[in-house]
């Protein structure tokens, strides 16, 4: 144990969605959704706050018996008085730890979007073949994601407060362009067919998962107040996923 100290918080959570389905034709499908989420910090590491209020007024008030001097203003020997490491190495990291009450999760994306599609080529076509074939596909978009604050004092000053007004959002990669928000694309290929003399109803399909990403990469869910990123999560890269379906 390295001797840290970990602490917890609330989350509250509310959501509201929108979902429209509408078929222009037989053959044609279309679905949209909206989404709106909300979730942010409460409670923020309070029992810390609590155990720091009981044990401060122990802290500053011990003296050393040998020279009458408070403990807490004293240095013995080494780089730091008491009240100084604390400030240093407890008390500013907190007071930021502590700012980040009501504010939103990194992970949980404010609005988020889907618009989908589904086409049956029967409707286009009379040749037998390209008529067993369906094509679809889906545009998924989330809201620019919340890192954090930036702080009010620049580097390298020491960061103290967080300034409210100025957040700290990542951003999206679409086919290598840079946006706000992200997207992110599925594609599907669906045949229908008959086997063993017309008697077993076979369907093929394969979808393609995140077409835009050729790759494992690195995207940030958090960061200190100078900008700087602190944690990443993997995006995951394009999946490719071939089902076989039989109705016996």
């Amino acid at each position: 144990d390295s001797g840290q100290i970990s602490s917890t918080n609330d989350i509250i959570a509310t959501g509201r969605e929108i979902e429209l389905n509408y078929n222009p034709t037989a053959y044609w499908t279309v679905a949209a959704s909206l989404t709106k989420n909300e979730s942010t910090n409460a409670n923020v590491s309070n029992d810390i706050a609590d155990w720091i209020a009981q044990r401060m007024p122990v802290w500053t008030t011990i003296r050393d018996q040998r020279t009458g001097q408070l403990w807490w203003n004293t240095n013995y020997g080494g780089s730091q008085t008491a009240a100084q490491n604390y400030a240093v190495f407890v008390g500013s990291p907190y007071a930021v730890v502590q700012q980040s009450q009501g504010s939103p999760l990194p992970q949980i994306r404010k609005y988020s979007a889907r618009f989908s599609s589904n086409l049956k080529l029967a409707s286009l076509t009379d040749q037998p073949a390209l008529r067993k074939f369906e094509v679809g596909g889906a545009l998924r978009w989330m809201d620019a994601g919340f890192l954090g604050y930036y702080g009010q004092q620049q580097l390298p000053a020491t960061i103290t407060d967080l300034d409210r007004n100025r957040p700290i959002w990542d951003k999206g990669n679409f086919f290598g362009l840079s946006t706000t928000g992200h997207y992110s694309l599925d594609v599907n290929l669906r045949y229908r067919t008959r086997l063993r003399a017309n008697k077993v109803g076979t369907t093929l399909q394969l979808n393609i998962r995140n077409l835009q990403e050729n790759g494992n990469r690195l995207q940030p869910i958090g960061a200190f107040p100078d900008g700087t990123p602190h944690t990443y999560r993997i995006v995951d890269p394009r999946q490719f996923v071939l089902t076989a379906t039989f109705d016996l």
